[in-house]
């Protein structure tokens, strides 16, 4: 009446249903790209382990807490967008370019990180969606985003800072 169905088999399929479930959503935010001549795999905006501190706030030279005229700023939104805006000279700003931001990961989607008691460092690639003076459309440009742990606790991005 009743036909029985082994665990084994109900188990790997519970498994598979949700393997194939779960992977299409994260593979779908890694992109392989070509950054100085090398394949480089990167996560778009941020990963599990990425700190919320350094998204959506403005960065800026200095630490200001808001763009000036001498210092220049950027924003890493939480859904990958952000802008970048270049110092054009003492006194001198750029408009805000918009980019695109990755961390960069190994093949398997797991950033490739720094980790040490006073501070973690991510590697992040802003694609330029946008040109700039001195960023073409679609250029790759590589930083260092860091997260201070002591004596002071800083997020930077390249020489853009905020204190926590």
């Amino acid at each position: 009446m009743f036909r029985r169905i082994p665990v084994l088999n109900l188990f790997t399929s519970l498994i598979f249903a949700f393997s194939f479930m779960a992977h299409p959503v994260a593979a779908s935010q890694l992109e392989t790209m070509e950054y100085r001549g090398a394949a480089v795999t990167a996560h778009k905006g941020p990963t599990a382990d990425f700190p919320a501190e350094f998204m959506d706030k403005l960065l800026c030279e200095g630490g200001q807490s808001g763009p000036s005229k001498n210092a220049g700023c950027v924003q890493l939104n939480s859904d990958g967008s952000g802008t970048w805006e270049n110092d054009a000279g003492p006194g001198q700003r750029m408009p805000p370019a918009p980019v695109s931001w990755f961390i960069v990961t190994n093949s398997e989607g797991v950033p490739l990180k720094n980790d040490g008691a006073e501070r973690k460092t991510w590697q992040v690639i802003f694609r330029f969606e946008q040109g700039d003076r001195y960023n073409p459309q679609g250029s790759l440009y590589a930083v260092a985003a860091t997260l201070v742990l002591s004596p002071q606790k800083r997020v930077i991005v390249h020489s853009k800072y905020r204190d926590l």
